[in-house]
């Protein structure tokens, strides 16, 4: 008699981690493409406005309490928090000026990072306090990318007027500069790769290609994006299939998707509408969503290689993420918050479960 094959459990690796390495990238994957695909029977409904944050939103991230965070622009003080299971809003206030344009959650710390003006401010999600202020050059905006295959440590890089590579330490607090002291163009959102590289958006005046940081080497690699200057794409997404991709905006058509083993991006779907986009998010469906400065959302799946476009209201958005539901959250620099939910007929993904599919690394920040 022949014994029945036992079921094989596919599960995340755990993002509450402090070390990962390309073991960990793997398993990320495979679980990914076993839940977040066309075959899990789940689908999206269309956009709807939900009500105003009442601030504006230049980046929200999401911590495994179910909450998103989030905060302004210049000038702001309050970090802006939404309990994505019953909508209630509420506040934190936090020392000096935000300037907020990237955040990134740690699932070892259990905090949420907000680069401000000069300094990275921090939330305790246990208690919703803000606990500190850590410093860097005075004056200075960035964006940050999230922890790296070395949880102790998240990466960002100053923008406008000084385009270091900084380090931080989430540990002692810590932020230091590494060894890349400036990059072309203005550095623009990103995510680590399943190679535990760095991988962001260019932003204006990059000709040099899109950027890598390595944070093995400390340097910065560039990549070719074939007859698009890379100051077109300003983020870059990591998906389950292990392939990095990078959307049309500021005057390409061209969607890339980038081979992290090699470095080298491949066009591979032309005719793209540009819609800036801004920020992508990989949705439950396995399908890509970007949100930009237009009325546009460009929807991008892989398994097939088309496109499809969906109306939303004209707005700068800046941000689209997860939610601990499958739905996806975009918000715009007004204040508006719309909201695609996730209908699986009831049930929910084990990956949201669990979050380590959809928190910190591989997830963009």
């Amino acid at each position: 008699m022949i014994a029945p094959a036992a079921f094989e459990d596919i599960t995340f690796p755990q993002q509450s981690l402090l070390d990962w390495s390309q073991y960990e990238s793997n398993q990320w994957c495979r679980a990914g493409l076993s839940y977040f695909s066309p075959n899990n029977g789940g689908t999206y409904a269309t956009a709807s406005a939900m009500t105003s944050v009442g601030r504006a939103i230049n980046h929200m991230i999401l911590a495994d309490n179910g909450k998103l965070y989030g905060a302004a622009d210049a000038g702001s003080t309050t970090i802006t928090v939404i309990n994505t299971y019953t909508d209630a809003r509420s506040t934190i206030t936090s020392t000096g000026d935000l300037a907020t344009y990237s955040c990134f959650y740690s699932p070892f710390t259990k905090k949420v990072y907000l680069p401000g003006s000069g300094a990275m401010k921090v939330i305790n999600t246990l208690d919703d306090t803000y606990v500190t202020s850590v410093n860097y050059t005075s004056g200075t905006y960035s964006f940050w990318f999230g922890t790296s295959y070395d949880g102790r440590y998240a990466y960002g890089s100053k923008w406008i007027g000084s385009t270091a590579i900084m380090k931080m330490d989430l540990i002692n607090n810590t932020i230091s500069n590494t060894g890349v002291t400036s990059v072309t163009g203005d550095p623009q959102n990103g995510t680590m790769g399943v190679n535990g590289k760095i991988y962001y958006g260019a932003g204006g005046g990059a000709s040099a290609g899109l950027h890598c940081y390595n944070p093995f080497t400390d340097g910065i690699e560039y990549i070719n994006l074939g007859g698009d200057i890379s100051e077109y794409y300003r983020d870059v997404v990591q998906h389950p299939n292990g392939f990095l991709y990078v959307f049309p905006a500021y005057g390409a058509s061209t969607i890339y998707r980038i081979n992290p083993t090699t470095n080298i991006a491949a066009a591979v779907l032309t005719g793209v509408t540009d819609t800036k986009a801004n920020n992508y998010a990989v949705g439950a469906d396995g399908k890509i969503y970007t949100v930009g400065n237009t009325n546009t959302m460009v929807i991008y799946n892989p398994f097939n290689n088309s496109v499809s476009y969906e109306t939303i209201v004209n707005k700068d958005w800046q941000t689209i993420v997860m939610g601990p539901n499958g739905d996806l959250h975009m918000f715009a620099t007004d204040g508006t918050y719309y909201k695609k939910v996730f209908l699986n007929s009831g049930g929910t993904l084990r990956p949201l479960q669990e979050w380590n599919g959809i928190i910190s690394r591989l997830t963009g920040a």
